[in-house]
């Protein structure tokens, strides 16, 4: 077949797919070139931490903060990482809130893509040999049809190269919803609410993901269920962190 024919036929071809399939900005729901991304005015609008994290526990530091973290006394308890590139605002609250409570299953790609590219290092994530999402009880899951934090770590796990697992680990109990609780309540109502098999976690190392790093709590404890199962470390990936406020006094 002649060359220009070839185009013609691969032109017709990506018309019609725009057509029946367009790649709609997630963020203002304009058009974007590539599927999964945001345009490039939603791109330049996101917004990332300006304080420093330490990379174990998430806290908030007044200066560079790096692995001895003077907070992190029982560090068998937390995470070995927490990554947590962009702030839960403007564009990334939309898309967030469009996955949770909209019925957009698509979005979690998005959010997916944006937590490894807005990491400064996505090699670091490559310790880690399983991707698992923090689970959904079974009953909420019924209610949502779908797990957002799957649909977020499918991609993450795609873009890594690295198994997705979402067995193994299981939300046991039904916790209440946490946005109007204070750090207390928070830290009762996630107590005890992870179940692990030690059969699978057991001298694993874990890249944990959720949609949005707030107080901590809930991949908290997800950490501290998957560590007594004998998991020999756990990073956590969230696309979002909601506030600046101190994570580990809320935690414990």
């Amino acid at each position: 077949m002649r060359p220009h024919v070839n185009r013609w036929i691969k032109s017709v071809g990506t018309l019609l797919a725009d057509t029946l399939f367009p790649t709609t900005c997630a963020g203002c729901e304009g058009r974007t070139e590539k599927p999964h991304r945001l345009c490039r005015l939603c791109e330049l609008s996101l917004r990332r931490p300006s304080a420093e994290h330490c990379p174990t526990c998430g806290e908030v530091s007044e200066g560079a903060c790096h692995a001895h973290c003077p907070r992190c006394r029982s560090r068998q308890r937390l995470p070995d990482a927490v990554h947590a590139p962009y702030l839960y605002q403007g564009v990334v609250r939309r898309i967030v809130h469009g996955l949770k409570f909209n019925d957009h299953p698509e979005w979690g790609a998005v959010l997916g893509d944006l937590a490894v590219r807005g990491l400064a290092d996505s090699h670091a994530l490559h310790r880690c040999e399983w991707v698992v999402p923090v689970p959904l009880h079974t009953k909420r899951l019924r209610e949502r049809h779908y797990n957002q934090a799957s649909l977020i770590a499918m991609t993450i796990a795609k873009r890594l190269g690295r198994p997705l697992v979402t067995n193994g680990l299981e939300r046991c109990t039904i916790t209440l919803a946490q946005a109007r609780m204070n750090r207390r309540q928070r830290r009762r109502n996630i107590q005890g609410a992870f179940r692990a098999d030690a059969t699978r976690f057991a001298g694993r190392s874990v890249l944990l993901v959720d949609d949005v790093f707030t107080t901590g709590n809930t991949v908290f404890e997800a950490t501290r269920t998957l560590k007594t199962a004998g998991a020999t470390r756990v990073e956590v990936l969230c696309p979002a962190r909601s506030s600046y406020e101190s994570t580990f006094e809320k935690f414990f």
